[in-house]
């Protein structure tokens, strides 16, 4: 189960006690089963209202809120709980001195559910109030104190479930519940909830409920005017409700353990005051009740004592679960009785005859020296002992459901008791559910378990000395040590929640505690004394050196006691050693001396040791390396040798030492994993040539040479024609070619015309698959190609040299802890190039990629890419004509053409199986 922190505590003590202590008015302003809204309420103003003991406080709100209200009698205040609300502009204490209210105190709680503000109201005599909203102004709480309930005209009630009106229940000194007193829920749609006056006045109170003379006694100061009984079943209850009397008892539960009776609860309505009788046994007796002088007198079958009436049961009595019997004073008030005995004692079943049971409420009280936790449970249940561990103690109740308004955790750290906390929790087992009532202690306290018909009890007996939040040290009960007079002023407590870890900052080093914390307020006090102290807390053994002496002046206020323990060892110059649950405490410096003479003492044994001699085979490390580690293992008379042929190590040298050897050869000597390293070499080559031209030819013939004496003339002009056309047969080569002759433009001249038309597209594809396998961080290189001879020739020789155009691929593995391998890699595939020029040497096109990379077993990868486009277009023709529109196409050839060149290298590792 997952631990409330402080907060969420606080909200969840509001929420169970308005299930459980709301008083008559404590409603709230508007209906609480409205959505929380996303604005808050705030408080304007805290004031006062009316003189002396009309004085009323008014609690002025920005806008309605949901709020519970208890009282507690130690220290006596009136709690009022505000939710989704904030404290607005109230900071500090409010003064009233009116009246019943002494001051003001408002605090606020931001917890996961919420906003939480909380009223504190100081009040100088035990009188419960009566919290009702101005019906003009919804926002407005007004908070009275009348000692009596004067009457009111048409006042807006609110009932019970039962039809009963709802009892007004404070914190006076918490009780389990009178059977029958339900918590007032809020109103839906809106409706206010008003305070509920009593029809008349009254003047008589319950002062007592005693057993003598075989009944029990209900002392009422004034008489009784009226009042009726019923009886409940499973368990059996005998329950008395006394019409117009108030209770003015200091408790609400009385233990009464006589007669067959075993206690008596009080239960206060508006109108009424209601007293519950137990049975000790599961069992009541049959039972008359009748008027007496001092007020009712319930006299039980089989138990008698002077003065005992005999009057029979009235019929039908005792033979229903809730049949009402009127004692008649008058007619009317015998009438008005019995009309409203159908709703005034409805039938509660305690035990369903079919399930688990359930715990119906769990309760927190402090009757004098002692502090009750109170658990109610209806339905048969199987309760173990309380189990005690350090800071709780647990009551596990077996087959029994938790009812979901008591799912949250009871704060009772405002209460000066043992009891910090009340937990309840479910538990699914193998037969069911299990319900855990986990009580947090603030100091160990002895306690008493009993059981009495549905209720079931725990009481801490409270220590002496015990303050809220401090146990002074010179109790009995928390002396930690017989002369701990000396330190009076001392005072210590303990949390049970570890310390937060404190976030380290970077390269700072931060000690992170996780003890129990504590708070130490010493002046002039014995270091040692501390110890003790600590030792106390923290479980532990201290063993003191002698040089550990001296006083210490200290105030230290919720830390952890480890924290505690090492402030005080660097103020008094002090180290520590711990060894299991022992803590030893010496002088700055002592286990350090104490080290270096145990050191001193293990290198004079060790010469004493005699040497023995081992040969260790080395199988597959290298001989030296595993020498050098040995360096490092052998004692100062050790002596290593080695034998490269039979690659052995001779050690020899003490036992111990041969067994460090030893353990570390088998780590080191083992095989080392293999490596296949797969690349793929991917180069595509696509190229693409197309070319156009018109060439023209004249030729002129004149044997008689009229012309300037020429007798043959042949010119041609336009562009490139690159292909011929063929005189017979088919051309082999690509395109077309068209050669036109115009014939004799005159009887001299010829005139004839080419065209060329051609295009290329070509694409070449090589891939290229190198592998390779090598051990682990062993270098590999597999190369295929070849070597190009060329002839240098200098002024005295003629040689023949050679040149590489290869495809390679060297890798260095090496394969980490996790499975992937990290690799550093060179890749290249040269090709043989077309020497130019004068030069006989060959160039040489390369292609090569040099990198480091990590990959996983069998993961492929691309590690380098090349991507080459080259675009060439070029136009050949005849000057000026070639640059005419439209005509000039005819004196000119126009070639273009395009290559592509791609480079692509793949990698692919893969660990190989071991041997």
């Amino acid at each position: 189960m997952k631990w409330f922190t402080r907060q969420s505590i606080v909200l969840a003590l509001v929420l169970t006690v308005s299930a459980a202590f709301l008083t008559g008015g404590a409603g709230g302003a508007e209906a609480a089963t409205e959505p929380a809204k996303a604005k808050l309420a705030a408080i304007e103003s805290i004031s006062a209202s009316g003189e002396g003991a009309a004085a009323e406080l008014v609690v002025r709100l920005s806008s309605p809120a949901t709020y519970t209200s208890y009282k507690t009698t130690s220290p006596l205040r009136l709690v009022i709980d505000l939710s989704q609300t904030t404290q607005g502009a109230i900071t500090a204490p409010v003064a009233i001195n009116q009246g019943n209210i002494k001051s003001v105190s408002v605090n606020r709680f931001d917890t996961d559910a919420g906003t939480l503000t909380r009223i504190s109201v100081e009040l100088v005599n035990d009188i419960d109030a009566v919290i009702s909203a101005s019906p003009a102004q919804p926002g407005e709480l007004h908070v009275a104190f009348p000692v009596q309930h004067a009457p009111a005209a048409g006042p807006e009630t609110v009932t019970a479930a039962n039809g009963e009106k709802p009892a007004e229940i404070t914190e006076k000194s918490p009780a389990p519940a009178a059977d029958g007193v339900k918590p007032v829920e809020p109103v839906q749609d809106g409706a206010k909830l008003q305070p509920v006056v009593p029809a008349t006045a009254t003047k008589h109170a319950l002062n007592a409920v005693t057993a003598r003379d075989g009944a029990i006694i209900l002392a009422v100061e004034g008489g009784v005017d009226e009042f009726k009984t019923f009886r409940l079943n499973k368990p059996e209850r005998y329950v008395i409700d006394l019409f117009g009397v108030t209770s003015i008892l200091p408790s609400r539960f009385i233990p009464l353990n006589a007669i067959g009776v075993a206690s008596a609860r009080i239960g206060l309505y508006p109108d009424k005051t209601r007293v519950v009788l137990d049975a000790i046994n599961g069992s009541f007796p049959e039972a008359t009740a009748t008027r007496a002088d001092e007020g009712v007198r319930v006299v039980l079958a089989g138990a008698s004592g002077p003065g005992t009436p005999a009057q029979p049961v009235a019929a039908g009595a005792a033979k229903t679960d809730a049949a009402a019997v009127p004692h008649k004073a008058s007619a009317p008030a015998a009438q008005k009785a019995a009309e409203a005995a159908p709703a005034a004692a409805p039938r509660v079943d305690m035990h369903p005859a079919v399930g688990p049971a359930i715990v119906e409420m769990i309760d927190f009280q402090v009757v004098d020296a002692i502090s009750r936790v109170a658990v109610r449970v209806k339905g048969d249940v199987d309760v173990e002992q309380p189990v005690t561990t350090p800071g709780f103690v647990t009551l596990t109740l077996k087959n029994a459901t938790l009812a979901k308004r008591l799912q949250r955790s009871l704060d009772a750290q405002a209460f000066v008791t043992p009891v910090l906390r009340v937990t309840p929790f479910m538990v699914k087992t193998r037969k069911g559910t299990d319900t855990k009532v986990r009580i947090a202690l603030r100091v160990a306290a002895p306690y008493e378990f009993r059981h009495e018909g549905d209720m079931f009890f725990i009481d801490f007996k409270n220590p002496e000395g015990l303050t809220a939040g401090k146990l002074e040290l010179d109790t009995p009960e928390a002396r930690l040590h017989p002369k701990r007079h000396a330190a009076k002023d001392a005072d210590i407590t303990t949390e049970l929640a570890p310390a937060p870890e404190v976030p380290s900052k970077p390269g700072e080093l931060v000690r992170h505690y996780k003890g129990r914390k504590v708070t130490l307020e010493f002046a002039d006090a014995e270091v040692r004394k501390i110890f003790q102290l600590l030792s106390e807390v923290s479980n532990k053994n201290f063993v003191l050196g002698d040089d550990v002496t001296g006083t210490i002046s200290i105030k230290l206020v919720n830390v952890p006691w480890d924290q505690a323990l090492d402030i005080i060892l660097d103020t008094k110059g002090l180290d520590k050693r711990e060894e299991g649950n022992i803590i030893i405490i010496k002088g700055k410096g002592k286990f350090k001396s104490q080290a270096e003479e145990e050191q001193e003492i293990k290198k004079a044994l060790t010469k004493s040791i005699e040497l023995k001699t081992e040969t260790f085979s080395i199988n597959y490390a290298d001989i030296t390396s595993i020498a050098g580690q040995f360096n490092g293992l052998k004692s100062e008379r050790g002596v290593i040798s080695q034998d490269v042929r039979t690659n052995k190590v001779i050690v020899k040298d003490i036992p111990q030492a041969l067994d460090d050897m030893r353990k570390l050869l088998q780590q080191l000597d083992v095989p080392e994993k293999q490596v296949m390293i797969e690349a793929r070499i991917v180069e595509a080559t696509s190229t693409f040539t197309r070319s156009l031209g018109v060439n023209w030819g004249i030729h002129y013939r004149d044997g008689s040479a009229s012309f300037l004496g020429i007798n043959s003339l042949d010119t041609t002009f336009g562009g490139t024609v690159s292909t011929v056309p063929s005189t017979s047969g088919a051309s082999s080569n690509s395109g077309t070619a068209t050669g036109i002759s115009f014939g004799s433009l005159t009887s001299n001249i010829q005139l004839d015309m080419r065209l060329n038309a051609a295009a290329t597209a070509g694409l070449i594809k090589i891939v290229s698959t190198p592998k390779v396998a090598t051990l682990n961080n062993k270098t590999a290189k597999i190369t295929q190609g070849q070597q190009i001879p060329y002839t240098s020739s200098t002024s005295d020789k003629v040689e023949t040299k050679f040149v590489e155009a290869a495809l390679a691929l060297e890798v260095t593995p090496h394969i980490n802890s996790n499975g992937t391998i990290s690799m550093k890699i060179d890749a290249k595939n040269d090709s043989a190039g077309t020497a130019t020029g004068s030069s006989t040497a060959p160039p040489i096109n390369k292609k090569q990629a040099t990198t480091e990379m990590l990959l996983r077993d069998g993961e492929t990868t691309v590690i380098g890419g090349i991507y080459v486009d080259n675009d060439t277009e070029s136009d050949e023709g005849v000057p000026f004509l070639m640059d005419i529109p439209f005509f000039g196409k005819f004196f000119k050839s126009n070639t273009k053409s395009k290559t592509k060149t791609e480079l692509l290298i793949f990698i692919t590792p893969r660990i190989l199986n071991t041997i």
